[in-house]
């Protein structure tokens, strides 16, 4: 407990430091002004709770059902098969706290059959959270962010480029995206994955952060050319300039997700932590306005955090 409230302590010291220098210095770098956003949010508003609240199992045996726990953080019940996505339960991603509280307890999650990690940036690899995690679960990861887990308890799946791993009958595949996951120059790489998981015929892509990439699509649809049941997108992030280069915009996730084919489409990475400038309700309206101009708005799933949403079985 001492220990957590030096942290804290210290932790608020930064804060206040970076305030004042924003106070003095007017031009000043992207990232900055996101922690600046930050600071004044914190200082008026509380963490709200999560809208609603998981409940596991989401679904049963032999359905498939997602449940948001907020930002990148999904809940995935593959027909009797339980994942977790870029799983984050802390109050702070390393600085920026979060608007809303997660939907669950890790200590609420006692069985899973897979751990999906994308890359190493704070907001989805979260050291304290994983260690609260089963800790007999795969963790699976790209194979240059070892190091950063090294101490975890859970076992280490290492992958890269287009390798593929098996749990039970779902086979997951995994492709590089463009966008730079470092977080710590000496235990992390810049590599980021998409995640596309098939079983009998069904099909889910999860690509947490991405840039607008053609390419990768491209890569994915060749080994689904049903087309997928379900696409998760990254709809935030993207402003300023310096920023999209690492994240699409909610228009060009879209398109993504639309040259999948993807029958839903599940926006996220929003309305959690503010890690960029554009406002914070801005992501979602500029994905359905998209959506509708392309007559493509049934395929939109909005879920709030804490809901779940049962994938039809037809």
């Amino acid at each position: 407990m001492l220990l957590e409230m030096k942290r804290l302590k210290w932790l608020w010291l930064l804060i206040v430091l970076i305030a004042a220098f924003l106070l003095v210095v007017p031009d000043y770098p992207p990232t900055l002004r996101m922690l600046a956003l930050n600071l004044s949010y914190e200082l008026v508003h509380p963490m709200a709770p999560a809208p609603r609240k998981l409940q596991l199992p989401l679904g049963g045996e032999d359905e498939i059902s997602f449940g948001w726990v907020g930002h990148s953080t999904w809940i995935i019940e593959f027909q009797g098969f339980r994942f977790i996505t870029d799983p984050i339960f802390s109050n702070r991603a390393f600085i920026p706290r979060r608007l809303v509280a997660p939907s669950i307890h890790p200590h609420e999650i006692t069985t899973l059959d897979g751990i999906l990690l994308t890359h190493a940036h704070y907001d989805h690899l979260d050291v304290d959270s994983l260690r609260a995690l089963p800790f007999r679960t795969p963790l699976l990861l790209p194979s240059g962010d070892l190091p950063a887990v090294k101490e975890l308890p859970q076992p280490k799946v290492p992958l890269q480029g287009s390798q593929s791993y098996r749990i039970g009958d779902i086979v997951i595949k995994v492709f590089p995206t463009r966008h730079q996951g470092k977080s710590n120059p000496d235990k992390t790489t810049n590599e980021t994955l998409v995640y596309l998981l098939q079983k009998n015929n069904r099909t889910i892509v999860f690509f947490s952060d991405s840039a607008y990439a053609p390419a990768v699509v491209d890569e994915i649809r060749q080994n689904c050319p049903g087309g997928v049941d379900a696409a998760f997108i990254p709809i935030a992030a993207y402003k300023p300039e310096l920023f999209h280069q690492d994240h699409g915009t909610p228009e060009e996730m879209l398109q993504m997700a639309l040259v999948l084919e993807a029958k839903k489409i599940f926006p996220m990475h929003y309305e959690t932590f503010i890690l960029s400038l554009e406002p914070v309700d801005e992501p979602l309206k500029r994905l359905m306005r998209a959506a509708e101009a392309k007559g493509v708005s049934d395929r939109i799933v909005p879920v709030p955090i804490g809901g779940v949403y049962h994938l039809s079985t037809r």
